[in-house]
């Protein structure tokens, strides 16, 4: 009977721990999404409610400092990074695009188990208390 319980423990411990990764996997998806459309409406109320702040803008170079953006300062360097250039892989070329581009041909994001930080290309989102929110992002200026 003991060895039964464990067994049946044991596989509860299992299917919820699967779950767990699921659900967060599902909530940034949903996040994701959410992002996605504000981005391409350019709403930026929205947006504000989906960033933490303040916003750490960091540049490529690892020499180079962080800035920090208040909320006022929002619609101007986030106008900036979603015009910044960017290449990425199609087939067996590199396309020129820039980051708003990316975030338009991006449907979908897939999460890393464990992991409470995840990205997408010059974008960096964090899970806080239990919600997605933009954190950091790269300015290639």
């Amino acid at each position: 009977m003991i060895v039964l319980l464990k067994r049946v423990l044991f596989f509860m411990i299992v299917i919820s721990s699967g779950c767990v990764a699921n659900n967060s996997e599902n909530s940034y998806q949903s996040f994701w999404e959410e992002f996605r459309v504000a981005v391409l409406a350019d709403d930026y109320r929205k947006l504000e409610k989906l960033t933490q702040f303040p916003l750490e803008v960091k540049g490529v170079d690892d020499s180079m400092p962080i800035v920090q953006y208040k909320k006022e300062q929002f619609q101007a360097v986030f106008q900036k990074i979603m015009a910044q250039p960017m290449k990425i892989p199609h087939e067996d070329t590199l396309i020129e695009t820039t980051m708003r581009g990316v975030v338009d041909k991006t449907t979908t994001v897939s999460v890393e188990v464990g992991y409470d930080e995840q990205g997408v290309e010059q974008l960096v989102f964090q899970n806080v208390k239990g919600k997605w929110l933009l954190v950091r992002a790269y300015l290639d200026e």
